[in-house]
């Protein structure tokens, strides 16, 4: 075994900010999203100060201290990138600036969905959707996942477009109440992310079913065994 030293101090240094942003990204699925981004932004600049990002390395520093500064200063500006995105109201910490985009350019998957968070609801949505297939997808805000999916998948044009042949259900089970445990259960979903699509008879297509993360291949692939 190596010997104590300075190394076992910067290592556990290190380890102390990678315990702070697991509890960050443990927090963020049910905190606000502007104040997990704020808290990004502490720790990144917090820890960009510590590793020297604001000071000015002298003549005769070490390769390690400048890289170390060097690191800082990425660390810094990712912080203020976070910060920015705190105070613009975002709440994707890998997309600090979507507010600024989403002003230009409307997410087209925002009216691609009919939210339901009862049975009544889910009931309702599907009689009302004229005989097409459905894609009943179980989600919550608090689901990490689900938010890679939203900003991954279901944003490619061509996903967008097959599923224009659907009715898009969202079952918004953030809650996880009793009512949203017994959606679950009626559609037999350990959790999010679940997408169950159903032909125009209401019966589950064999093999559709897509649980947890996903790609825009799989996700086509499921809506063609439902649309004709």
């Amino acid at each position: 075994m190596p010997r104590s030293g300075g190394w076992t101090q910067g290592a556990k240094r290190a380890f102390g900010v990678i315990f702070l942003g697991v509890a960050i990204w443990l927090a963020g699925r049910v905190l606000p999203g502007p104040v997990t981004l704020a808290l990004w932004a502490a720790l990144l600049v917090g820890t960009a100060v510590f590793l020297g990002a604001l000071d000015r390395p002298e003549g005769d520093a070490t390769r390690g201290r400048r890289l170390g500064v060097a690191l800082g200063i990425l660390l810094l500006f990712g912080g203020l990138m976070q910060g920015f995105g705190a105070a613009l109201g975002a709440d994707d910490p890998l997309r600090p600036l979507a507010p600024l985009a989403g002003r230009a350019v409307p997410a087209p998957t925002e009216t691609q969905f009919a939210e339901v968070v009862t049975r009544a609801e889910l009931e309702q949505a599907l009689a009302s959707a004229d005989g097409r297939p459905a894609l009943v997808y179980v989600t919550a805000n608090w689901c990490v996942t689900c938010r890679a999916i939203e900003r991954g998948p279901l944003a490619d044009p061509a996903v967008h477009a097959a599923l224009a042949g659907l009715a898009g259900i969202k079952v918004d089970v953030s809650a996880f109440n009793t009512e949203a445990q017994a959606l679950m259960q009626d559609l037999a979903a350990a959790g999010p992310p679940t997408m169950v699509f159903l032909d125009a008879a209401r019966a589950e297509a064999p093999g559709s079913r897509l649980v947890g993360e996903m790609d825009s291949a799989a996700l086509l692939a499921s809506i063609a065994k439902v649309v004709p």
